[in-house]
């Protein structure tokens, strides 16, 4: 030894850390046009693009980046091109970046609504105009807490330069130690600046995941009896924010049950529910509370009969939000337009027809500003010209990115638009898929069920 740590020791780790960052950067710049580029080749309709792409992420992600960096830098050696341990770091570090970033955003890119897709093909935008002005800056959204995410784990991956003498952070803790020899004190230093550097970023990922893509519903775990009949037995699932969940079963299996429990309109035995953050279950929760922040629709309509269609949207703005009259009016003719019902603001309900009936339930509960909205086998009652314009409604409420779990037996709607489908069966999720799932059903309950055309 020779000698304690001592100032000079310090300041060397400090500068050694722009070193790091110098990396960091540097290789998740240049990974990330190199994942842009891959994502492209991923979701390009050229199948063998395609499979290239997809060739290229699963090569690289096999390889340990140890060894990427001992290719690069050792490898290239032997055929007479000294390279920099920074130049090597870099090109291995962006290698590695550009194929977990390509993979990551041609995950958030194909989330995205089928709708959205749809809509812009029918005003004859281009793939690429599609992607640009519609697709992309959708999907950032969803890419920004897994790009955050990854990059917090580039930083701390620089430190395998270490091993080809690059002087990051790692490198000058081992130059220090190899000199004074106090690994704890300086090793945990290193740790202790490694934290420094990813804690704000890694806290940023965290609130941006929570606030893009949180469970606006979770359901843990339920149950419910009526009586002797046991009707839902351990249910759980979440609904993330802006996604359409499509709950189908055969009748009795509890779907309706289990979408009732969550607006509280039914007590659950066991279990926990939580919306918006609101415990359900809690016996103390304030209901009024929980129901402006949930929507539900009814198979009934539950229309106030003695109302105009803007008397019953107008209701609970007047009196439980307290709005102004004028104000009341201008958010129910907003939602009555919304479901391309603006000319029957002043019908009765005994005036409309059943479809009609449907989507003004519908404007009624939008009119609140829900952040989650149910809707409980709407269509069931409908013949199929009205049972058309209630789905195209909720089609739009998808496309607009509104948060939905129906319960439905309408099963081309549901493969077609919602993110995932569940299906329940004798009170228990059975199987959860996207709309594929239809087409190849992993249990024989499912196929059964689809077989006998329900």
């Amino acid at each position: 030894m020779s000698g304690g740590f001592t100032s000079a020791h310090l300041v060397y780790l400090v500068q050694s850390i722009g070193w790091t960052l110098v990396l960091s950067v540097l290789a998740f710049l240049l990974g990330g046009i190199g994942g842009f580029c891959v994502m492209l080749a991923r979701i390009s309709p050229r199948a063998w693009l395609s499979r290239a792409g997809l060739v290229y992420i699963e090569a690289i992600q096999g390889i340990p980046l140890l060894i990427l960096l001992f290719i690069v830098y050792f490898g290239l050696s032997v055929y007479g091109y000294q390279v920099p341990a920074l130049v090597a770091a870099g090109l291995a570090l962006m290698v590695y970046s550009s194929a977990y970033l390509g993979d990551i955003w041609r995950g958030c890119i194909e989330a995205m609504p089928k709708p959205q897709w749809e809509a812009s093909e029918c005003l004859s935008l281009t793939r690429w105009q599609t992607l640009r002005l519609v697709i992309i800056p959708q999907a950032m959204r969803l890419a920004l807490p897994p790009t955050v995410g990854f990059l917090v784990q580039l930083i701390k991956m620089t430190s395998l330069a270490s091993v080809i003498s690059f002087v990051e952070l790692t490198r000058a803790g081992q130059i220090i130690n190899n000199s004074i020899f106090q690994p704890f004190l300086i090793f945990g230093l290193v740790g202790a600046f490694y934290f420094v550097l990813c804690y704000p970023l890694s806290r940023w990922s965290q609130s941006m995941g929570t606030s893009s893509m949180s469970a606006i519903v979770k359901v843990g775990d339920i149950h419910k009896s009526f009586g002797s009949n046991h009707v839902l037995k351990g249910v759980s699932f979440e609904v993330n924010k802006g996604e359409m969940i499509a709950v189908i079963g055969a009748s009795g299996s509890g779907k309706s049950t289990a979408l009732r429990c969550i607006d509280r309109l039914e007590t659950i035995d066991q279990g926990q529910i939580e919306v918006c953050g609101i415990r359900v279950d809690d016996p103390k929760v304030d209901l009024h509370l929980l129901r402006r922040e949930v929507g539900i629709v009814f198979q009934s309509y539950n229309l106030f009969p003695h109302l105009t269609v803007e008397e019953n949207i107008m209701l609970a703005l007047r009196h439980v939000k307290k709005m102004p009259r004028d104000e009341a009016h201008r958010i129910a003719l907003n939602v009555l337009e919304q479901v391309g019902l603006a000319q029957k603001v002043d019908s009765y309900p005994e005036q409309l027809s059943g479809g009609q009936q449907q989507r003004v339930a519908i404007a009624r509960s939008l009119a609140m500003s829900p952040k989650v909205m149910l809707f409980d086998e709407v269509t069931s009652a409908l013949d199929p010209q009205l049972t058309g314009e209630v789905l195209r409604v909720m089609e739009d409420l998808a496309a607009d990115g509104m948060t939905m779990l129906l319960v439905t037996h309408e099963m081309a709607f549901a493969k077609r638009v919602a993110d995932r489908i569940i299906y329940m069966h004798q009170g228990k999720v059975w199987e959860v898929g996207d709309g594929s799932m239809l087409d190849a059903p992993r249990t024989p309950e499912l196929r059964e069920f689809l077989d006998n055309g329900l």
